[in-house]
């Protein structure tokens, strides 16, 4: 099929993949799992084809964290709430084998996680919170950060971050002030813009260690 060939222009692949599409597939791509994920999971935590291919039918759209176990209590031990590296990277692959190759269009499904200070999942790096980065006036720095972020994310198979934050903290009753680059927009918008950079690069298609 057309939207198959990579040497075809984007466009023309993507009209021809829609034009395939039933309703229930195009839902499909607009559904996210996540506090759920044990409903495709094994009693071992991994991805389990069979449950999925009940469940999901038409397709997985994304995943969200999927360096998370579920259900994430509280109490638990640390290494019970969050896969590893290794984990991680075994349960995207095992999601995305099964997206392509066992659906009936293959497309392939999307993960996000978090991102605001770092990659939100065991055995990555913590940056300071927003709120001390935008406190460095620096750019370049929060680019350099933020490539380090992208890097990390990507190698464990996440393509999109929940991050930047580009509301003005103006409030302190709000409770989420340290997600912000501050009160200023001129500062928001700068350090907003060279986060970006950071993840994504500057050219597309994205690179190998980038995410959107």
């Amino acid at each position: 099929p057309l939207y198959r060939d990579p040497h075809a222009p984007i466009d023309a692949r993507v009209d021809d993949l829609i034009s395939r599409m039933t309703l229930q597939e195009k839902i499909a791509q607009l559904s996210c799992i996540w506090q759920d994920k044990g409903e495709v999971e094994d009693a071992g935590g991994d991805f389990d084809a069979a449950k999925a291919a009940r469940l999901f039918p038409n397709g997985i759209g994304q995943v969200a964290r999927p360096s998370d176990r579920v259900p994430l209590e509280a109490n638990d031990p640390l290494q019970n709430v969050f896969r590893d590296p290794a984990q991680t990277v075994a349960f995207v692959n095992a999601v995305q084998h099964f997206s392509v190759d066992d659906t009936r269009l293959g497309i392939p499904t999307l993960f996000h996680g978090e991102g605001l200070h770092g990659y939100m999942a065991r055995d990555a790096t913590s940056f300071p919170q927003a709120i001390a980065l935008g406190s460095t006036w620096d750019p370049a720095l929060i680019t350099r950060v933020y490539t380090v972020v992208a890097r990390e994310a990507r190698a464990r198979g996440v393509q999109l971050l929940l991050t930047p934050v580009i509301n003005l903290g103006r409030d302190p009753r709000w409770g989420r002030i340290e997600e912000t680059f501050g009160e200023d927009p001129y500062v928001a918008s700068q350090m907003g813009v060279a986060e970006v950079r950071g993840l994504q690069g500057n050219t597309l298609p994205l690179g190998p260690d980038r995410v959107f």
